[in-house]
């Protein structure tokens, strides 16, 4: 069992693990958004902010796309 840092600042919605990397999904009413994580530092190292008309539930992955 590990401990590892995360904002307190989102509510998870999706959350996998893969390649070393914490993939996230937020929701948020309008500011929901897509993350791949550091799991050492809790930073986030690439973000995709979905549209405000958009709430983030839920993510997985399939092939090459999230």
């Amino acid at each position: 069992m590990a401990k590892y840092p995360h904002s307190t600042e989102s509510y998870t919605e999706g959350f996998f693990y893969l390649n070393g990397m914490f993939y996230e999904g937020t929701g948020i009413n309008g500011r929901s958004a897509v993350m791949v994580i550091d799991p050492k530092t809790g930073r986030s190292v690439q973000r995709r902010d979905l549209p405000a008309e958009y709430f983030g539930e839920g993510m997985s992955t399939g092939a090459e796309y999230l």
